[in-house]
């Protein structure tokens, strides 16, 4: 078993217009504080990029709205983002959205895409939650607990 150095500050940001992208947010970062972590949640409507340097891994989440666009309060933040330099930071990411449409969970390739370009390490493949508007909230839990699990198995 690898040695998980939990001492480690994580902060997940979501986007989350129906509440969805919101609950798997917390429920990972529920996960990891029973896993020892220290974690903070935020809304990306209330979080400003220079705070993401504080940490040592950054969790962002977004669904997927219109056609293969960021969830509306994401956008401002994103456009932010592109503009800084994160070499040696840690991130994951997830997006929320549903197979019906063209572009499913186009919203984790952009952010993806862009943690890349800013000199950002993913330390798991992105997660793509397929999850419907009318759907149950917490269908893809089970998803999102073992993803979390898996990428806090990366952090030594």
């Amino acid at each position: 078993m690898q040695n998980i150095n939990k001492n480690l500050n994580i902060l997940i940001v979501f986007g989350s217009t129906l509440g969805k992208t919101k609950h798997l947010a917390e429920l990972s970062g529920r996960t990891l504080e029973k896993m020892g972590f220290n974690v903070i949640v935020k809304d990306v409507f209330s979080t400003q990029i220079e705070e993401l340097f504080h940490f040592d891994l950054i969790i962002l989440g977004c669904s997927t709205w219109d056609d293969g666009m960021l969830q509306y309060d994401f956008r401002d933040f994103f456009s932010k983002f592109v503009h800084y330099k994160f070499h040696r930071y840690k991130f994951a990411v997830f997006g929320v959205g549903s197979r019906h449409y063209p572009h499913f969970c186009a919203s984790a390739d952009i952010i993806s895409g862009a943690v890349d370009s800013v000199g950002g390490k993913l330390v798991c493949e992105p997660l793509k939650i397929d999850l419907d508007h009318d759907e149950p909230i917490d269908k893809c839990d089970h998803e999102m607990v073992e993803w979390t699990k898996s990428l806090a198995s990366n952090l030594v």
